[in-house]
C-alpha cells in the first residue's frame, strides 16, 4: 500500500456556462519515479509531466508498479464527475496512459481498478498533436460523496506529454477556454508562493535562535 505524501492541492471551482469545474496541474501531484516534468511556455503554468518509459511489459492493461503512477489528492463536493485532460502526443501515436476508475489509494497490479485511455475523440486516431489540447470527456465517470479524495494516474506509453486535469460535474457544459480558467485558477500567485516561502524562512531562523 502507497503512503501518499502529497500535499491538499488547493483547487479552483469556477462557475461558466452553469457549469462546476475542478481544475489542477498534472505536475500538482506525487509523481512516480518513470515520471518527469517539461518546461514549456505553452503549457498551463508551463510546466507539463510526461511518462519517462513504456510500462512493463509493454501493452499491459495496468500501471503494474507505484512508480508508474501520480497521485493527486483534491477536495470534491459531493457529485459525479466527468474527466477531461489536456495532452499532446507525437504523430506515433503513444497516446495511451490509465486513469484510475475510483477514488483511494489504487492497487497498481489490479486490472479491473484501471481504465485504459487512448485514441482520444478530440485528438483524432493515431493523428498526433503537436498543442496542449483539451479532450471530450474521458470514457468513466466518478462519484463522490464529497470531501477530501486521492485519484490517480499510470503511465503506458512513453512520448505523451500531460499539461492538466479538471472535474466537471456530469451533464454540464464546458468550453476549452473554461477549462483553462480553472486550472490558472488553481495556480498559486507569485505573491503567495512568496509569502509562504518568507513564512517558512522565518519558522527556520525562529528555530535556530
Amino acid at each position: 500500500m502507497k503512503i501518499t505524501t502529497t500535499i491538499l492541492i488547493a483547487l479552483a471551482t469556477c462557475s461558466a456556462h452553469a457549469a462546476t469545474i475542478i481544475g489542477f496541474e498534472a505536475e500538482s501531484g506525487a509523481l512516480g519515479s518513470e515520471y518527469s516534468t517539461g518546461a514549456d511556455g505553452t503549457a498551463l503554468g508551463g510546466t507539463y509531466i510526461e511518462h519517462i518509459n513504456d510500462a512493463f511489459p509493454f501493452g499491459a492493461n495496468q500501471p503494474n508498479t507505484d512508480s508508474f503512477t501520480v497521485s493527486y489528492d483534491l477536495n470534491l463536493a459531493a457529485g459525479t464527475y466527468d474527466v477531461y485532460v489536456k495532452m499532446r502526443f507525437p504523430s506515433n501515436g503513444e497516446d495511451s496512459f490509465f486513469i484510475a476508475t475510483n477514488f483511494g489509494d489504487t492497487d497498481p497490479t489490479v486490472t479491473a481498478d484501471w481504465l485504459k485511455i487512448e485514441n482520444i475523440p478530440a485528438y483524432g486516431t493515431y493523428g498526433g498533436i503537436s498543442e496542449f489540447t483539451w479532450s471530450n470527456p474521458l470514457a468513466a465517470t466518478l462519484t463522490t460523496t464529497g470531501g477530501p479524495v486521492t485519484w490517480e494516474i499510470g503511465a503506458r506509453e512513453a512520448g505523451n506529454d500531460i499539461d492538466a486535469f479538471a472535474f466537471v460535474l456530469t451533464g454540464e457544459s464546458v468550453t476549452a477556454t473554461d477549462l483553462d480558467n480553472a486550472v490558472i485558477a488553481s495556480i498559486p500567485e507569485p505573491s503567495t508562493t512568496a509569502l509562504l516561502g518568507l513564512g517558512g524562512l522565518a519558522l527556520i531562523l525562529r528555530r535556530r535562535k
